[in-house]
């Protein structure tokens, strides 16, 4: 949830700097939106977004030893956390190193084991003859193969002339606005929290919904929530499960004694 309002935010700071097209998302076979870009986003050349140019352009990291210039022409979504791909266990395992996680080619290589320059993207592992990332995993919101998605950068026009949303509507939870009723209460109001779609960030923030209503200046802003909320049960086309209302940094850990490893079998 917080990469999805990064995105969000990251729309609202360029559309409010002028640029032509602000919405940067990845967009799915079926013409949804699956994923909202941000700044830490992250590209198929293991980069993040904000080392490529404006528009999607092209990256300007420094990688490798010794260190060269990434050859990424474009920006390109890829999943980075397991739970995006439907690896939920992952995370929960002792010692699993989230950060290290790549997702996988049939192959069975990360992405940034394939080149980035352009093109099919071949397998940069000796001896290994796959000729194209193909992906090891389906998206979770709309079910669609990785290769399927194509990501993009939208002005506001260009998405109303196809029904998609923008401004305030752009943010997540649109659809579920009580989702956010208990946090909006725990935060002890603020102006931004008049609208059900209001963010929940800390003090100085400049999306679109704090500007409007007055709570991005300081002093005015809303704390995090300080307990937890009821769980809003959601279902997709490929899986069904539950997360905390209004909480933006994932669910709260297991209880000691609970969670780490899964279990094994003799």
């Amino acid at each position: 949830m917080e990469a999805e309002w990064d995105g969000a935010v990251a729309a609202a700071d360029r559309a409010g700097a002028g640029e032509r097209a602000p919405y940067e998302v990845w967009r799915g076979p079926r013409g949804g939106d699956c994923a909202r870009v941000g700044p830490s986003a992250r590209c198929f050349c293991g980069c993040a977004r904000r080392e490529h140019g404006a528009g999607l352009g092209k990256c300007g990291a420094l990688v490798g030893k010794p260190e060269v210039r990434c050859p990424c022409p474009q920006f390109r979504y890829v999943p980075s956390r397991p739970e995006a791909v439907g690896e939920w266990w992952l995370p929960r395992r002792r010692k699993f190193n989230v950060h290290k996680w790549r997702a996988k080619c049939r192959c069975g290589h990360g992405h940034d084991r394939h080149a980035a320059g352009g093109g099919r993207a071949h397998c940069l592992e000796p001896g290994c003859v796959c000729r194209a990332f193909t992906g090891a995993f389906a998206c979770l919101v709309c079910d669609g193969p990785w290769e399927a998605h194509t990501t993009l950068a939208e002005s506001a026009g260009e998405r109303e002339a196809v029904g998609l949303p923008v401004g305030a509507a752009f943010f997540p939870l649109r659809e579920h606005p009580g989702a956010l009723e208990a946090p909006r209460g725990d935060a002890g109001g603020g102006g931004a929290f008049s609208d059900p779609r209001a963010c929940l960030r800390r003090k100085g923030c400049r999306c679109e919904l704090c500007l409007q209503h007055g709570s991005g200046g300081p002093g005015q802003a809303s704390s995090p929530p300080s307990r937890p909320s009821p769980a809003l049960a959601l279902s997709g086309t490929s899986m069904s499960k539950s997360v905390t209302r209004g909480t933006l940094h994932g669910p709260p850990c297991a209880p000691e004694g609970r969670g780490g490893d899964l279990p094994k079998y003799p």
